[in-house]
């Protein structure tokens, strides 16, 4: 056997290696891979980006099929700024709330870049409770307080803000007006927005 040429060899299928017909030895091992077609590839990356974005925010993977629906909608070259505007806007039209400014800061994703993604004629409807209840928890804001803010975000009107700063803005104007110690510093990195952006605010509508 040492002295086998080795010069006739067959490949077995079921074994996936090549082996010298006069001495039996295997010659080599192969494997093939199996690959899905660039298409199904190409949803299934952009499908599991999804479920990853849902479940940051501890949102069920389930309404992934729903977004994925509304991206694959779009026209033009997907991206992951129609990605994340297709989950903007499902969640919020299926009553799960999530601004835009929270999806950019989770994912780095300019936020110009994701509102270029709105149609001129599209709207969402987003809902600020949810964001007052969440920031209210975070800076441990009691319940009476927390009612009070909430209370003044159903009296705002259009301001051209992002929800968040509207929510941080508001629970800055109600602690103060209640003299309750939460610093602007404080409020400004549980609503991942800057100290300047919720001035801003408390000054266009004090």
């Amino acid at each position: 056997m040492a002295e086998c040429e080795h010069l006739r060899e067959i490949i077995d299928l079921g074994e996936s290696s090549h082996v010298c017909c006069d001495c039996g030895l295997v010659l080599d091992k192969h494997f093939e891979m199996c690959q899905a077609p660039l298409s199904s590839s190409k949803y299934d990356e952009w499908a599991e980006l999804a479920k990853d974005i849902l479940d940051r925010y501890h949102i069920s993977t389930n309404y992934y099929s729903f977004i994925m629906k509304d991206f694959n909608s779009k026209s033009g070259r997907k991206s992951i700024e129609k990605l994340l505007f297709s989950t903007y806007k499902v969640l919020n039209g299926l009553g799960v709330n999530v601004s835009l400014h929270d999806l950019s800061m989770s994912t780095g994703v300019n936020l110009s870049k994701l509102y270029s993604e709105q149609k001129p004629n599209e709207n969402v409807c987003i809902t600020l409770d949810p964001i007052a209840e969440r920031y209210c928890s975070a800076l441990g804001i009691d319940f009476e307080t927390m009612t009070v803010i909430k209370d003044v975000l159903s009296e705002q009107h259009e301001s051209g803000h992002t929800p968040s700063t509207i929510v941080a803005g508001t629970i800055f104007k109600v602690c103060k007006k209640r003299n309750i110690k939460v610093s602007i510093k404080k409020i400004s990195e549980v609503a991942n927005i800057s100290v300047i952006s919720i001035q801003r605010f408390k000054n266009a509508f004090p």
